[in-house]
């Protein structure tokens, strides 16, 4: 899973790895990085998409 969320960009790197691999809650992510909390949702949001997107596609080429 590491190999994937380094495929992200930077700014959805650093919120995955602060919400779970840290356990921070969303309030204190946004409050470390300076960041409205909307924009750190957004971001974990994004990001949760893309690497279920990935998982998938890498589940379909697998099953091949």
């Amino acid at each position: 899973m590491g190999r994937l969320v380094r495929t992200l960009p930077p700014d959805q790197q650093i919120v995955v790895g602060l919400r779970f691999w840290r356990d921070l809650p969303l309030e204190e992510i946004a409050d470390r990085l300076q960041l409205p909390l909307g924009t750190v949702k957004s971001r974990l949001h994004y990001a949760m998409k893309a690497l279920r997107t990935e998982l998938d596609r890498q589940g379909m080429e697998g099953g091949r």
